[in-house]
């Protein structure tokens, strides 16, 4: 399938760290030295002895929620010079951004590598503590908090204007869903592509016709939905996945000029969504 890392979050991995080690151990045996392994953990169960285990057992990368423990750094510098690549990752609470600004600081002088800053949204599990603050919702894909991206922000222009040696990284919500669910689509596509189609940048299935052009897409499921030709794909445990094409389109008349350009890569705006990943943060409303 082409996969190029994998990830170990939870709940929190380190509660079960044989589990957690072994896991690690049969995907670097199995997939080499290529495949980038990370560990998502709030650190509080770090030791430097677990530290070197992880390393030992081929962890690449660790990211520490230091929200979850008021951005103590303590057992985030356990990691460094340890383990290869250390991330902060963590939602941008505008509560905090003043301590987050002398924390940045911190981070750097202790070798963090990245920090990671999501947008916060409303979601039915943070409905009641979210609804208590006087935050601004914005109603897009997803419920999200202004205040959360103006921080954010705030902070990657403070790194910059401060020279602060710490990249910072704006996990935006609109860009997080997305390249994730154009990777995913890429990913399908790319396997189930035939001739004559190709796979577009947001991971789409395009094809050409006499006339126009169609679109569909191919999704990975644990469970057909038998609505629309499906290939079962069968893992050496037994297990099996599908892989199901999905037509999104009829077939779209296009104009000589049209087709030129779409062929030119400057695909007309009424296939544009098929052809390009939208670029720039949400609108607001």
């Amino acid at each position: 399938m082409g996969f190029s890392g994998v990830s170990i979050s939870g709940g929190e991995p380190l509660l079960t760290p044989d589990l957690t080690l072994a896991y690690l151990r049969a995907v670097r045996q199995r997939s080499g030295a290529d495949v980038h392994l990370w560990l998502y953990t709030n650190g509080t169960l770090l030791t430097a002895d677990l530290c070197n285990r992880l390393k030992d057992a081929g962890l690449d990368e660790i990211r520490f929620d230091l929200g979850a423990v008021r951005y103590n750094l303590k057992k985030l510098r356990l990691a460094v010079g340890c383990i290869p690549t250390v991330t902060v990752e963590i939602p941008a609470v505008p509560e905090d951004e003043e301590l987050l600004k002398r924390k940045m600081v911190e981070m750097a002088e202790a070798g963090v590598n990245h920090l990671n800053l999501h947008q916060m949204r409303l979601t039915p599990y943070n409905f009641g503590p979210l609804t208590e603050r006087d935050y601004t919702f914005l109603h897009g894909e997803k419920v999200t908090v202004l205040e959360s991206e103006l921080c954010a922000l705030r902070m990657v222009r403070f790194g910059l204007a401060q020279d602060i040696p710490l990249p910072v990284n704006y996990c935006s919500f609109p860009y997080k869903r997305r390249f994730q669910h154009a990777a995913a689509r890429r990913r399908a596509a790319l396997t189930v592509c035939v001739s004559g189609e190709v796979v577009t940048e947001p991971g789409y299935l395009r094809t050409l016709t006499a006339s126009g052009v169609r679109y569909c897409e191919a999704a990975l499921l644990q469970n057909p939905s038998y609505r629309y030709p499906f290939e079962k794909i069968v893992l050496e445990t037994g297990r099996a996945l599908y892989l199901e094409r999905r037509p999104l389109t009829p077939e779209l008349e296009l104009s000589d000029a049209e087709r030129a350009a779409l062929e030119a890569g400057r695909p007309p705006e009424r296939v544009a969504r098929f052809e390009r990943i939208e670029s720039g943060l949400a609108e607001y409303f």
